[in-house]
């Protein structure tokens, strides 16, 4: 959050409205008075949903009480969760409408098909005609915008572009001539990159929204900055660590949803409660997220976590004392070899063991030890994930590149900023969790080879990014049905931070040009007590070493 001023010009001082955006609710009449006091703002742009709104709708705020009407109508801005594929969306507008609210902040239409995406609107500005809709656009997509305003001709006054200034393209200077209902900037970089733009609009009393999302603040010191890969089976976990992890409420509530589902739709069996494991247990948050979803879905559960660190267990034993009124056992140990008397009993197996490229921390391994914990009957048990694919795609970072020296053969892990993406990025290695296969012995190596096209005329890879994309509950085998976490640029989990981006780096940066493919082979490997990736490139006539062959620059502990 940037402290609030003026801008001023050679003519004249323009007074700035601005507001800042929130992705969670505490204390609302708090958060106006600290936005107004720290950042000189006029109004606040809150989610009109609490993110426990899952299976019944309730407001961000929990009741209309905590303002006056008055400031209800001055100084919030309402937030809607999605236009599409939400089931309180209704329910939120309606509670916008009974608060008098002048203003809803939407979904863009992104890469929306966008006849489906103007129709959509234009049946819910209908529907609520009192309401101005902020429509976040990229503020370099200004042909975008115009074509969704062709489609929308009839119901244009209601609908106001939010142009969101970043560094993923030079801004469109038609903007003044549209009735811009506010200007989004991340950072303060942003303002400075455009003040001109920025200027013009103000002096049309357009508001500006700083937007720095819960996902930032954890996360901006770490832009551009190496890191070293977990290896929480070969090593301890330490505190702080854990604490990191636990600081994501999505990707915790994404897990409490898939466990409720299960729940919800497997009957318990007689009188007993059912048996959930938690494998790789951590603090507990998966224990949590597990008793939570039981309560809701009122299926009683008994719950074992299994961790293998021992400080970790200690803690496990506090939380079970103090906040699960000792309804938790506690294994202490490796997920393969303990806890035999369970073999065949669970439910639900649950784990969080997921890597930045998807089984870059030994989820697979792991698994495999623990999946006969699983009810092996005719309806079967789940886990929780079921499947992960990782995803990779070529990048060009020559800053990161040089900063990477003589570890040009290892896998990192990166909160990427200075990057670009040269190619849309392809599925590469996927790993299925299904007790019908228990009996199958499967190898966890992997390799395939995957063509790129480029974007660009001509573009220099430094590297390869990755990323990857679980799904946790199947449903009914449909996939629009499946809850899921991503990293995948495009289908991302919107707000999950738990995870930078892995890079696997060139040894030599290559050239490529348009018309020509770029070939990527990479291969999984295991052997013994480690796991290692090796990838070659394959582009302009050009094909590099093996990098970190036989894993002799990095490999992972098992």
């Amino acid at each position: 959050m940037e402290p609030g001023a003026d801008w001023t010009t050679s003519d004249a001082i323009l007074p700035v409205s601005f507001g800042v955006q929130y992705d969670t609710v505490d204390d609302l009449p708090t958060m106006i008075q600290e936005a107004q006091l720290h950042a000189g703002a006029t109004f606040v742009v809150i989610p009109l949903a609490s993110e426990s709104s899952s299976s019944s709708f309730m407001p961000s705020t929990k009741s209309d009480l905590c303002l006056t009407s008055q400031q209800w109508y001055t100084h919030v801005v309402g937030c809607v969760t999605a236009l599409f594929g939400n089931a309180h969306l209704l329910q939120q507008l309606d509670w916008a409408k009974h608060l008098a609210l002048t203003a809803v902040l939407c979904d863009g239409p992104g890469d929306l098909d966008l006849i489906s995406y103007a129709s959509t609107l234009m049946a819910l500005v209908r529907q609520y005609p009192k309401l101005q809709w902020w429509i976040p656009v990229e503020a370099s997509a200004y042909t975008r915008w115009n074509r969704l305003m062709a489609l929308c001709d009839t119901v244009t006054s209601h609908i106001n572009p939010v142009p969101l200034l970043s560094c993923r393209g030079e801004a469109a200077l038609q903007w003044p001539g549209e009735h811009v209902g506010a200007v989004i900037v991340e950072s303060i970089d942003d303002v400075t990159r455009n003040r001109d733009l920025l200027v013009k609009l103000l002096q049309q009393d357009v508001r500006m929204t700083l937007s720095l999302k819960a996902e930032s603040e954890h996360t901006v010191a770490f832009r551009d900055v190496l890191q070293v890969p977990l290896q929480p089976l070969a090593d301890n976990l330490q505190s702080q660590t854990y604490e990191i992890f636990e600081r994501d409420p999505v990707k915790y509530m994404q897990y409490e949803e898939a466990v409720f589902r299960v729940l919800s739709t497997r009957p318990a069996v007689g009188n007993a409660p059912s048996l959930v494991m938690v494998v790789g247990a951590g603090r507990g948050p998966l224990v949590s997220a597990a008793l939570r979803a039981s309560s809701r879905a009122s299926h009683p559960i008994s719950v074992v976590a299994i961790e293998k660190n021992p400080s970790a267990c200690v803690t496990l034993r506090g939380m079970n004392a103090d906040q699960w009124d000792g309804a938790v056992r506690i294994v202490e140990g490796d997920m393969r070899r303990v806890g035999s008397e369970y073999d065949g009993r669970a439910l639900i197996v649950v784990s969080e063991l997921l890597g930045s490229f998807s089984d870059n921390e030994l989820s697979p391994e792991c698994l495999q030890g623990a999946m006969r914990f699983l009810l092996n009957t005719d309806s079967g048990g789940v886990s929780i994930p079921s499947s992960y694919t990782s995803w990779i795609a070529p990048i060009t970072c020559r800053r990161l590149w040089a900063s990477m020296n003589s570890q040009l053969e290892t896998l990192h892990v990166v909160n990427l900023h200075t990057f670009w993406q040269a190619a849309d990025q392809q599925p590469c290695f996927t790993f299925t969790h299904d007790v019908k296969r228990l009996d199958v012995e499967e190898s966890n190596e992997r390799q395939v080879t995957l063509e790129f096209e480029t974007r660009a005329d001509h573009v220099t890879v430094h590297g390869f990014a990755g990323y990857f994309e679980a799904v946790l509950y199947e449903g009914d085998d449909r996939d629009d049905d499946a809850t899921t976490i991503s990293t995948v640029p495009g289908r991302a989990t919107p707000g999950m931070f738990s995870w930078f981006p892995a890079v696997f780096p060139v040894r030599n940066p290559v050239q490529w040009e348009a018309g020509h493919s770029l070939m990527l082979t990479m291969r999984r490997r295991t052997q013994d007590k480690h796991v290692w990736y090796e990838w070659v490139v394959d582009a302009m006539g050009q094909l590099s070493p093996i990098h970190n062959a036989n894993g002799q620059a990095y490999a992972i502990g098992l």
